[in-house]
């Protein structure tokens, strides 16, 4: 709902023109993400210091060991990626947590009761690891999309088949919410 707001908004301001956004499912991002860039990116984002401290705690000192015929590898620690399927990636990767400034974090949708004179921040849409988007007009973004598709090709990446997401909205979109009556008239 906020990107299709944010393109409905943009169609609506400019003077011409269909615009749209394309979203790609990399596979195995996570893998490969630079912590250290993402931790950067969440603080210049505006999350709490304590908050990024809790994520770095649970992906720098995380060991890893794989099952090797008959039994385990000796364990590892690596330099790069974010733990897939662990509870914590969604706080990186777009999922809202709320983190509360005594140092607590729950899900909102786990977190029904009030926590009196503690106050709350809602993490979210900050989207790092796995999807990836483009923003444009149309005619521009089908440029976009092939130098990006190259650019993975570049990187040996790869992206997910049948999960690209395309949304386009033209200039004369009729968006009921973006103004009232009275802002009409004004105009």
């Amino acid at each position: 709902m906020v990107v299709r707001r944010l393109i409905e908004e943009i169609a609506v301001a400019a003077n011409e023109g269909t615009y749209g956004m394309t979203c790609f499912d990399i596979v195995h991002a996570y893998t490969r993400v630079c912590r250290d860039a993402l931790w950067s990116l969440l603080s210049r984002l505006g999350v709490p210091a304590s908050f990024v401290q809790v994520l770095k705690a649970l992906h720098e000192h995380t060991r890893f060991k794989v099952f090797v015929h008959n039994g385990y590898s000796s364990e590892w620690l690596t330099d790069r990626g974010l733990r897939e399927g662990c509870g914590a990636e969604q706080s990186a990767t777009g999922y809202p947590w709320k983190f509360k400034v005594d140092g607590h974090l729950t899900r909102p949708d786990r977190a029904r009761h009030s926590s009196r004179g503690i106050r709350e921040i809602v993490i979210g849409d900050v989207e790092f690891a796995d999807d990836t988007a483009l923003f444009g007009e149309v005619e521009e973004l089908h440029q976009a999309e092939q130098i990006f598709i190259q650019t993975l090709r570049d990187w040996e990446q790869q992206e997910h088949p049948d999960k690209r997401e395309n949304l386009f909205l033209p200039r004369e979109v009729d968006v009921p919410w973006m103004f009232s009556t009275s802002s009409k008239n004004a105009c």
